[in-house]
């Protein structure tokens, strides 16, 4: 059964979702009757928004099963209108529900045969019960089993034939269980089923008790079986009060959840429920994130969730056509859950792992784990007494990726088979015959592509390495140093926000591939000139690991300040530094990428033992000033032989003008000649289920990690810090992510040493240029993001004018259509599903269904700029340790600058270690959407006795402890 809950208190829209129903292969549908909605007004009744879905199922081929409940307080004593709200008491109130309950079964008499009762009337049940009839919830099990009795005899009443559920409680206690049946009586006949309900993090911790209550529907109902009539869990923390909350879900962990109930459910031959179709909006509570499909606050479905895909691969595979067998498959790993079943004669086996045995007060306990984020699995080996599978496959049900089983990983032995090597995880998986499921052809087996040692320019041999690639495989270097130069390389245009627009050298170009890996094996990379190491576009599933990369040399010099006037100041430039000339006060620098030109750009001054940044502007600099990030200096440069050069101060009435010189004489400082952006070590465009491991960045020009339009990324043991006697890493950020959505980890990393911030996570606005009823063309407000728009047909956007505290909302829209813009465009045509309206002309826009859940923990960050967490998301910044950096989390809103939007939804930030911070510590100049937790965070050193720096209406979104 699949949830179509809470339409009775108008916190979801059926009308939003209904045809994603029959697409999901569920053939019953979840609804509750809500009297409060269906009397608005004493004695008359509406059940027309009931008949919408009720109608709509039948005509589909689905089974509704109708919940009656809640209360109605237009009545004394009508019981309370929402979740663990007190039974209806006293005449009046009982009354008028015997009233309410009769009409609803007439009305849906010969559509609705399978009936529930009030939805968890248990919550509180063990606790003291207060003498007012109201008190939520507190139900004990002799008012439960009166008041469902009650409910059902009026049902039979109108339908004989009714198939009622009875109890519906959210408890899996034995206890409260018996007490029901036990006071239930003779009338416990009335009831064919029982349902409980019972979250856990990890589903398996809840059978021990399942098992127990089976055994006591055995004892007192014989003739009812028990029902899981709701489970599930949400794709994101979600909001006080709900079920499994302070847990940082992701869509991943979710479908695995979901699918662990359901089988789990399945082999017990226990009937299930999934909670719910569709994300909710509980007023007081936020988003209730459970859906299989991803809802805003106006009930708008905005996308489909990993969870769809994988509860939809469960029901076409675990249907009529399965027969479940005495299981015989067996493996060595006791964490294994492992089950057989035959599907058109062929063997199936189902399995996962729940966690891990542990030795607890002299006896072995098996220590169920909530499903992961990480999609890596592990051999294992399983054992049948059967004979070999003529086209053995095996399936993954979350990804629904179907490869070829190696033969020769299938072994004949004296008593059957043994599977070898079989890839396991936290998610359930199959080996069956391929003519067992309804499938194309098997992937094959990934090849293993090798590459190297290569002499002199390595670019020709990797590239026509990686044009051999092929879904699945695996691209691995041998062990050594691979130089790479442009001579080779692929010419490729890339629109990107991480990188300045244009033709790009690539090294290792990888499009629309599928499941493939390229394993440095532990190789270093040495990039020359302007070679772009990794560019990945439209793929899914990719692993890039195990290498070191360089630059062969940064396009900086280093200097210091010798001397300081009014006039100006002299620099002198580090011994061996790139070759220069100045003319009419400009100057000019010859790199590995070419000569610089400073009329063309500014240049970024930087302070290399603590990060700070400020520019320099010579006269015919063309570069827009009201887009720096930072004061500048305008100045003309002037020759003075032997590596000297004097800047002369320059009039300039422009606000950004910082004056003087402001670094000390002596300070150790660069000049930054390339930051144009040109390149990144690698650049990740419209991918999904990305990973980076095991990869150290001891130079590179621009950024490390780029990463737009994507889904689900994993950055695991990423080392960023410069080579021994080196001053920079990288001389832009480390990580950039923006307009990702799904599952964000950045984990187990070192950052260090940059010379701009350690990440930036952030969404993207465009700005509304023209409207012409529902279409519209909207522009970038930044001059080097030229090509990128942030938008797919189906996606929610929102309308909105100024930042921070100041922002107004204007209105939200769905992109209907969306044509592709040139690749050098500016502005780009877009038709909404509404008109809007000219006088939003001007405003900003940003992309409501860009909004990820990440997951920040067990890093260490030091000698850095900022960390700015600017997306539209729910964040969870735990156990980090930050040293010698401006603040830890900067949480801010640059919309109107960079275009980059924010505020987050939530955060929780806890058992981080911050250490002589220049700033506070944890910045916030606008509030969040949501909420955030801020909660046994350490400070030391310099910035530890003002840790927190709040902006206007900022502190009344925060918890402290």
């Amino acid at each position: 059964m699949i949830g179509c809950e809470v339409l009775d208190r108008d916190f979801a829209k059926f009308s939003a979702y209904k045809d994603y129903l029959p697409k999901l292969g569920i053939r019953s549908i979840r609804l509750q009757g809500g009297w409060a909605k269906c009397e608005k007004e004493k004695g008359k009744y509406d059940f027309s928004w009931l008949d919408e879905p009720v109608d709509f199922a039948l005509a589909h081929g689905l089974n509704p099963v109708l919940e009656t409940d809640y209360g109605n307080p237009l009545y004394k004593g009508g019981g309370g209108r929402d979740l663990a709200a007190g039974f209806p008491h006293g005449e009046e109130g009982l009354a008028a529900w015997d009233r309410w309950v009769d009409a609803l079964s007439k009305h849906f008499k010969g559509r609705v045969r399978d009936w529930a009762m009030w939805n968890e009337p248990d919550i509180g049940w063990n606790e003291p019960l207060k003498d007012d009839p109201d008190a939520v919830g507190r139900h004990k099990p002799d008012a439960i089993a009166a008041f469902n009795v009650r409910t059902a005899r009026i049902i039979h009443k109108n339908i004989p034939d009714a198939r009622i559920a009875g109890l519906s409680v959210c408890s899996t206690s034995p206890k409260l269980h018996e007490d029901c049946y036990k006071a239930f009586g003779k009338d416990i006949g009335l009831f064919w089923r029982f349902i409980y309900h019972g979250y856990e993090d990890a589903p398996e911790k809840s059978y021990a008790n399942v098992e127990e209550l089976q055994a006591l529907c055995a004892k007192y109902a014989p003739h009812a079986t028990l029902w899981q009539g709701e489970n599930g869990a949400p794709s994101e923390m979600p909001g006080d009060g709900l079920a499994l909350n302070h847990i940082a879900w992701s869509e991943i962990s979710q479908a695995k959840w979901d699918m662990r109930r359901m089988l789990g459910d399945f082999v017990r031959k226990i009937p299930s429920s999934v909670f719910t179709i569709c994300d909710y909006y509980h007023p007081g509570r936020g988003i209730g994130c459970y859906g299989l499909l991803r809802a805003d606050s106006a009930r708008n479905v905005i996308g489909v969730k990993r969870a769809f895909g994988a509860v939809r691969n469960v029901a076409t595979v675990f249907d009529s056509e399965l027969l479940r067998v005495e299981r015989r498959v067996s493996s060595p790993e006791n964490s294994l859950q492992l089950w057989e079943f035959k599907r058109r004669g062929a063997p199936l086996f189902v399995f996962w792992t729940t966690g891990e045995w542990t030795f607890e007060k002299g006896a072995w306990r098996m220590a169920y784990r909530r499903p992961g984020d990480s999609l890596e699995k592990r051999p294992a080996v399983i054992r049948w007494p059967g004979a070999p599978l003529e086209e053995p496959v095996w399936v993954d049900l979350l990804t629904g990726d179907v490869r070829a089983f190696p033969k020769d990983r299938m072994k004949v032995c004296a008593d059957g088979l043994v599977f070898t090597d079989v890839p396991v995880y936290d998610s359930p998986c199959l080996i069956t015959e391929r003519r067992a499921l309804d499938i194309a052809a098997p992937a094959a087996a990934g090849a293993v592509i090798e590459v190297g040692p290569v002499e002199g320019n390595a670019t020709p041999a990797v590239r026509a390495a990686v044009a051999r690639l092929k879904d699945g495989d695996t691209l691995r270097f041998a062990k050594g140093e691979y130089h790479f130069f442009e001579e080779g390389a692929k010419e490729h245009f890339l629109a990107s926000v991480g990188s300045s627009t244009g033709m790009k050298k690539v090294v290792m170009h990888l499009d629309g591939k599928r499941n493939v890996t390229v394993d440095g094996n532990g190789a270093s990379f040495v990039f020359h000139g302007d070679t772009f190491p990794f560019v990945v576009e439209r793929c899914s599933g990719v692993k890039i690991c195990n290498f070191t990369s360089r630059v062969f040399r940064l396009p900086l010099v280093e200097f210091t300040v010798v001397e300081k006037s009014d006039e100006g100041f002299l620099c002198r430039f580090a011994e061996g530094s790139a070759s220069y000339e100045t003319k009419d006060g400009e100057i000019f620098f010859d790199m590995d990428e070419g000569r610089t030109d400073s009329r063309e750009r500014e240049i970024s001054v930087h302070a290399l033992r603590y990060c700070h940044i400020q520019y320099i502007t010579t006269p015919k600099c063309k570069r827009n000033k009201d887009t720096l990030a930072s004061t500048f200096y305008p100045v003309a440069a002037e020759d003075r032989g032997g590596g000297n050069v004097f800047f002369r101060y320059c009039k300039d009435a422009h606000p950004k003008n910082a004056g003087k010189f402001s670094y000390p004489l002596n300070e150790p400082l660069c000049l930054l000649l390339g930051c144009g952006r040109t390149r990144s070590v690698m650049a990740f465009t419209d991918c999904r289920d990305v990973e980076v491991a095991d990869v150290a960045v001891r130079s590179g020009v621009a950024m490390g990690v780029v990463a737009e339009m994507c889904e689900n990324i994993k950055i695991v043991r990423y080392n960023v810090r410069p080579d021994e006697g080196r001053h920079v890493s990288l001389t832009a950020d480390a990580i950039f992510l923006v307009d990702t959505k799904g599952r964000i980890e950045i984990a187990d990393s070192e950052i260090s040493w940059g010379l701009d911030d350690v990440m930036n996570i952030h969404g993207n606005y465009t700005v509304l240029r023209t409207v012409d009823g529902p279409r519209a063309e909207v522009g970038i407000p930044r001059f080097n993001y030229t090509g990128y728009f942030p938008y797919r047909v189906g996606e929610k956007v929102e309308f909105s004018r100024g930042k921070g505290p100041d922002k107004k909302i204007l209105g939200q829209a769905v992109v209907v259509e969306f044509p592709k813009p040139g690749r050098d465009a500016e502005r780009a045509a877009i038709v909404f599903d509404r008109a809007i309206t000219a006088e939003w002309i001007g405003c900003d826009i940003a992309n409501l269904s860009h909004a990820p859940s990440i997951w920040l923990h067990d890093n260490y960050f030091h000698d850095y700029m900022h960390n700015r967490l600017s997306a539209f998301a729910d964040i969870v910044f735990e156990r980090n340790r930050l040293r010698n950096g401006n603040v830890a989390i900067l949480h801010d809103d640059l919309t109107g600058y960079w275009g980059e939007c924010g505020p987050a939804r939530t955060l929780v930030a806890r058992d981080n270690v911050c250490e002589d911070m220049r700033g506070a510590a944890f910045t916030f100049p606008v509030p969040f959407s949501g909420r955030a937790l801020l909660e046994n965070n350490r400070f030391s050193g310099k910035g530890s006795g003002n840790p927190y720096g709040f902006g206007p209406g900022v502190k009344e979104t925060v918890e402290i402890r």
